[in-house]
C-alpha cells in the first residue's frame, strides 16, 4: 500500500500519517481488486482530497473484525485537512462506482463513503473467507 501512495508523491510520515494493520495475505483476485480501489482512492485524493492541499493528511488502517460473528477484513481510509461541504457529491463518478460495485461484485464486500467537512472517510468491509490465502493468519 505504501508503494502505491509513494508513486503518487505521498510518503508515509509526511502526507500519509499512518499505514497500520496486521499482516494479511490476499489471494490474487482480492489483491488486484483492492489495489484498484486503493489506487482510485489515492487518485481522487490527489485531484480533490487530502493530497490536493498542503494541510491534507491520509491515515489507512485495517484489521480483522467480527461484527456479526464472521471474520471480516475492515480497511479504513481517512482523509483530513480538506474543505468539503460534508455532502455527498451530486454526480456519481466512475471512481465511486468502481469502489462500491467492484468490491460487491468481485469480493462480496462493501464500501461506505462519507464526505465529511474535513475529508473523505471510506470504510471497506470484506469477508475473510475467499479473500485470504490458505497460509494467512486469521486472528
Amino acid at each position: 500500500m505504501a508503494e502505491g501512495l509513494l508513486a503518487l508523491g505521498a510518503q508515509e510520515g509526511e502526507r500519509v500519517t499512518g499505514i497500520t494493520g496486521p499482516t494479511v495475505r490476499l489471494n490474487p483476485k482480492a489483491a488486484e481488486t483492492l489495489a484498484l480501489v486503493i489506487h482510485e482512492l489515492a487518485t481522487n485524493a490527489m485531484k480533490y482530497g487530502a493530497l490536493s492541499t498542503d494541510r491534507g493528511r491520509i491515515t489507512v488502517e485495517w484489521g480483522i473484525e467480527r461484527p456479526d460473528g464472521e471474520p471480516r477484513l475492515v480497511l479504513r481510509w481517512i482523509e483530513t485537512g480538506v474543505r468539503l461541504s460534508g455532502e455527498r457529491p451530486q454526480r456519481r463518478g466512475f471512481g465511486t462506482e468502481l469502489i462500491e460495485r467492484m468490491l460487491a461484485y468481485e469480493l462480496d464486500g462493501m464500501a461506505s463513503l462519507a464526505f465529511t467537512p474535513g475529508g473523505l472517510h471510506c470504510i471497506i468491509s470484506l469477508p475473510v473467507d475467499g479473500i485470504l490465502t490458505e497460509d494467512a493468519p486469521q486472528r
